[in-house]
């Protein structure tokens, strides 16, 4: 993956992320989320264990910018800033 496109998918996470937070939290904490402070909202463990397996949580954005990396793999003809939050699930 070329440098370029690790940077389109890299804002396109961080879009994405602020995109599903201010789905899940109230309106007035979406209205003072921006990209300078989404990270606060990132849990500090971005990890679980299952069956004995260390896993990503979900909608992080370590999580998100895997599953974009992945469905850009399955379909690279589609450009990255077309997916959307719905497309992840």
């Amino acid at each position: 993956m070329n440098r370029r496109l690790s940077k389109k998918i890299n804002q396109k996470t961080i879009d994405i992320f602020i995109e599903w937070l201010s789905s899940v939290i109230s309106e007035e904490e979406a209205a003072k989320l921006v990209r300078k402070n989404y990270k606060q909202y990132v849990p500090e463990n971005a990890y679980f264990y299952k069956q004995g397996v260390h896993r990503n949580s979900l909608f992080t954005p370590r999580w998100i910018k895997r599953t974009l990396k992945r469905k850009f793999r399955q379909t690279p003809q589609k450009d990255i800033d077309s997916y959307c939050m719905a497309d992840l699930k």
